[in-house]
């Protein structure tokens, strides 16, 4: 697949573009240092093969006048004495001479700069022989740096007798200077290439690795020498190849410039990797293919990040999905009781018959429970995603615990012709230290979605120890789970059957916050289950024995009646406060209202009020701030009057902040009739 106009492709498309473009100049600068090298070798060697065909004319000539000076290199003859005889045009300008007269002058004068290896030259010469070099460095009067090609051969006169010496010299400074350029350009090359952070590699036109650098080994596990004995197709993933071969065949017939594709190499290890492979043909003078380039990057971990993201996204999808399941199911659940309140409220308030009445406020009663713990549910799973529910620590008994969650059930299970039972191991000790309410609340979801799937047989409830851990066994003869289906049991907001069609309601959320709440009380469940067989729930929790506690004696009765005390009712809500009145005046209480904390206070400081029902939201001043501002009018008298929060808020951090406001209790709404009772009983202690 080609990635070529992907902004995102990791480590930087930008990046590499810029270390190809560094390459490619590389690679200009010395094709340039090498095309002046040729032309400048060239014009050395043209001139050298004019000189060598000349060179018998000199050894005939005696004194060479008209070649001499039109000679298109440098050309000085001079006597034994090293005085100028003759001396070309080029060897005037080459040596800045300009046009003095030479003739008769001193070499040594003219150029004293002269070193003394040059002068022994020139007299071994002098004496017959002949010197010459291909490049010699020559340090000038100014401290420039100069290069000569040069050769000296003695000149004879009529009689064979040496005359003197002839000097011919060429500036190769220029071309040493390219030459120089050609070797630090290719230096650089090969540095950038050797130390580049991604891998690169030459290749011929026929695929063969002919250069390769070092983090290109690391990428692929190969060493060098194993590299360069293959092609790029041997480490290519077979399902990559073809495409590779496409676009390099289309790279050679100029259809492309360059192509950018994400392909797979095979490492030596065999481990499959992603690379970013980046491609670009080198070309010589001619235009001729000399090699492709290749810049590789690894991306694996790119890739598999991109595989991670990918698998979050579907699963966010499908999160998504589960809700909008769970809320539609949700939905349908919240509106079935609140239809049969509603309606059994209308129908109520039409009816004059005393049964017909009973029948509607069973139903209503039922309702209203079934929808209190939906929302239950709600505020629970809410709690243990945001880690902020609680297990508390205290004795309690096993057995009463067992009991009370199985007795629930023990009605729908008659009615449906089913033996629910229960046992616990009588080894276990009676009271055991833990939280009562949350373990009775995984036997509730438990037993009740075993007495909900099971049309026949039993269920059956068994507690035993077990290696000194408590073994829950929930069992039934109902209509199993398919073994594919398992999985899903404890997620939230997810059902098994989740259609329209489906025979049995419920919210999706007990089984997660049962796993939940074991697992915080340091547990483990699991599920064995057979479709259209049963199924058995097992969960283990630590068996932790509490210390044996006195059974507390009843208190006497007291002395004043709930018809002495007197209420003050602060609450908002007119509903709320109508409904709280007519329970408190079933009992016979002296009843005061205020619709704010304010105006609470104020009915307060006129005295004679036992107990305070708080609502915490209300206007112009909420419950928190009445209490306080309460609390500081009483200061240090005694009896103070008794505050209960009146609220729907649940949370643990709720309780909290009400005991620091300085009250003594907390009631939740809805409003149980027993713990109104409980607060009423709490107040008759303390006023007598």
């Amino acid at each position: 697949m080609s990635n070529q106009d992907n902004p995102t492709t990791p480590g930087g498309k930008r990046e590499i573009e810029t270390l190809r473009k560094e390459l490619r100049r590389l690679q200009g600068e010395r094709d340039d240092a090498l095309a002046r090298a040729l032309r400048l070798q060239k014009k050395c060697k043209t001139m050298s093969r004019s000189l060598q065909a000349k060179g018998p004319l000199w050894h005939k000539l005696q004194r060479p006048t008209l070649f001499l000076e039109q000679a298109p290199v440098a050309i000085a003859m001079f006597d034994r004495e090293m005085r100028y005889v003759r001396a070309s045009r080029r060897w005037r300008s080459d040596y800045g001479l300009g046009e003095r007269e030479l003739n008769g002058l001193s070499h040594y004068d003219i150029f004293p700069e002269i070193p003394e290896d040059w002068k022994a030259t020139h007299r071994r010469c002098l004496a017959g022989e002949i010197m010459r070099k291909e490049e010699d460095r020559f340090v000038r009067a100014d401290g420039s740096i100069q290069w000569l090609r040069w050769e000296v051969q003695p000149w004879r006169d009529a009689s064979g007798s040496i005359g003197g010496i002839i000097i011919f010299t060429e500036d190769i400074t220029e071309r040493k200077q390219a030459e120089d350029d050609l070797r630090q350009s290719e230096v650089r090359y090969r540095t950038t290439f050797e130390q580049a952070a991604v891998g690169m590699a030459h290749t011929a036109p026929g695929g063969r690795f002919l250069r390769v650098n070092h983090r290109l080994c690391e990428i692929t596990g190969y060493s060098r020498e194993e590299l360069l004995r293959k092609t790029f197709s041997d480490i290519t993933f077979s399902e990559d190849i073809d495409i590779s071969r496409k676009l390099e065949k289309k790279l050679m017939a100029k259809e492309i410039p360059r192509y950018t594709i994400e392909k797979r190499y095979v490492r030596k290890d065999g481990a499959l990797i992603w690379v970013n492979l980046n491609v670009s043909l080198v070309r010589d003078l001619a235009g001729n293919p000399l090699h492709s380039l290749g810049v590789v990057e690894d991306i694996s971990e790119h890739k598999a990040l991109e595989s991670k993201l990918r698998e979050a996204k579907e699963q966010a999808e499908e999160a998504t999905r589960t809700k909008s399941r769970f809320l539609a199911t949700m939905s349908h659940e919240l509106r079935t009781p609140m239809t049969v309140i509603l309606g059994s409220l209308e129908a109520l308030r039409k009816s004059w018959s005393a049964p017909e009445r009973e029948q509607l406020l069973e139903l209503g009663d039922s309702s209203a429970h079934r929808l209190l713990g939906l929302i239950d549910d709600l505020l629970d799973i809410s709690k243990i995603e945001a880690r902020k529910l609680k297990i508390e620590e205290q004795p309690f008994d096993l057995r009463n615990c067992v009991r009370r969650a199985v007795e629930i059930f023990m009605l729908p299970a008659q009615k449906k012709g089913l033996n629910l039972h229960w046992s616990v191991d009588p080894e276990l000790p009676e009271q055991v230290s833990g939280d009562p309410a949350r373990l009775g609340q995984i036997l509730i979801n438990l037993v009740g979605n075993a007495v909900k799937f099971t049309r026949a047989g039993e269920v059956a409830v068994a507690v035993r120890k077990e290696e000194g851990q408590m073994v829950f066994s929930i069992l039934d003869t109902g209509i199993g789970i398919a073994p594919d289906q398992v999985s899903q049991l404890f997620r939230p907001f997810t059902q098994v059957d989740n259609s329209l069609t489906r025979p049995f309601g419920g919210s999706g959320l007990g089984l997660a916050i049962s796993k939940d709440l074991v697992e915080m009380m340091g547990g483990s469940i699991s599920l064995e289950s057979e479709l259209g067989t049963g199924s058995t729930f097992t969960f283990v929790l630590p068996l932790n024995p509490a210390e044996e506690r006195q059974t507390p004696q009843p208190h006497k009765a007291p002395i004043r009646t709930p018809q002495a005390l007197k209420v003050l009712l602060a609450e908002d809500d007119p509903s709320i406060r109508n409904l709280i009145k007519i329970i408190l005046d079933k009992r016979g209480l002296s009843v005061t209202i205020a619709e704010n904390g304010r105006e609470a206070i104020e009915k307060w400081r006129k005295g004679g009020v036992d107990l305070i029902l708080m609502d915490l939201q209300m206007p112009e001043m909420n419950g928190l701030e009445a209490t306080k501002k309460i609390r500081e009018l009483e200061r240090d008298e005694e009896p103070r009057t008794l505050i209960f929060a009146l609220t729907a808020h649940v949370l643990p951090e709720s309780r909290h902040e009400c005991l620091a406001a300085g009250m003594d209790g907390f009631l939740s709404k809805p409003l149980r009739t027993e713990a109104l009772d409980r607060a009423i009983e709490s107040c008759l202690r303390t006023a007598n």
